[in-house]
């Protein structure tokens, strides 16, 4: 073996050494590129997603939440948060599927509604209460019934 074989094998290796390390480079590249890529679209989904929600809780009418009721011959204290909803105007009431009634404004600072009774309940019965929040004159779905025992 002369030298100049020996100087093109020693060539030969370091050239496909330098290839090997190019295509790894090339693969890692196109890898980057593509997780950035799936990464951004992910980001500009998700920003789709909360606007989504948004025009539908702005378009809709949410049910407030009741989260105890207190009740007496006299009274109904109903513990609501209120509607999500921007724009409620109010809220209205039933007792045993009777049919809506205005109610006071709702007190944020005590998150409740009093509702005081032109017709005195009995001691002892139980009540089904439900409410509707009202927004341009139209209703949200009435709240799931809360059981109200008078005391």
């Amino acid at each position: 073996m002369n030298f100049s074989t020996l100087k093109y094998k020693k060539a030969q290796g370091s050239l496909e050494y330098l290839l090997i390390i190019g295509g790894a480079l090339l693969i890692a590249v196109i890898a980057i590129t593509i997780i950035v890529s799936l990464g951004k679209s992910n980001n500009d989904a998700v920003g789709e997603n909360q606007q989504g929600y948004q025009e539908l809780v702005d378009k809709q009418i949410i049910a407030p939440l009741i989260t105890d009721i207190e009740c007496s011959t006299t009274s109904i204290v109903v513990y609501t948060s209120g509607s999500v909803t921007q724009g409620v105007s109010g809220y209205m009431y039933s007792i045993d599927g009777s049919a809506f009634v205005d109610t006071p404004p709702h007190d944020p600072a005590t998150q409740s509604i009093t509702i005081l009774l032109t017709t005195p309940l009995v001691s002892g019965q139980s009540h089904d209460i439900r409410l509707v929040a009202i927004r341009n004159n139209a209703r949200s779905m009435p709240t799931i019934e809360f059981d109200c025992t008078v005391s």
